[in-house]
């Protein structure tokens, strides 16, 4: 099996397959499930076993976060901060944290980090 590096051509330079020859197949492969990192979907363009087109189609973890929030108390937005990407919740918690933190005006004492 043969590998090579592939590099990415812009959508503006990639000529578009013919899809109405038959000679093409378009698949669909996605989106995938929240809990696993990279959520998103793709379509393939396949000529026989080779792929020659490949559009993404990101942002399916988007689950209306923020509408949720609008209604709460600012503690009680935490436990949905980490479920916003389940791989990484430590980052969002901290963000989230630290935007608080700077519009109360509350500095944090460098002992406490």
């Amino acid at each position: 099996m043969r590998r090579e590096k592939i590099h990415a051509v812009p959508p503006a330079e990639r000529a578009t397959p013919d899809l109405e020859s038959g000679k093409y197949l378009v698949m669909w492969q996605g989106p995938q499930h929240p809990g696993i990192t990279g959520n998103m979907s793709l379509r393939l363009v396949a000529e026989g076993d080779s792929v020659v087109d490949c559009e993404t189609h990101v942002g399916y973890l988007h689950r209306g976060f923020e509408k949720l929030m609008e209604n709460r108390l600012w503690m009680q937005n935490f436990p949905l901060v980490c479920r916003i990407a389940v791989p990484e919740p430590d980052f969002n918690e901290y963000c989230y944290a630290a935007a608080l933190e700077e519009l109360a005006g509350i500095q944090i004492p460098e002992k406490a980090v």
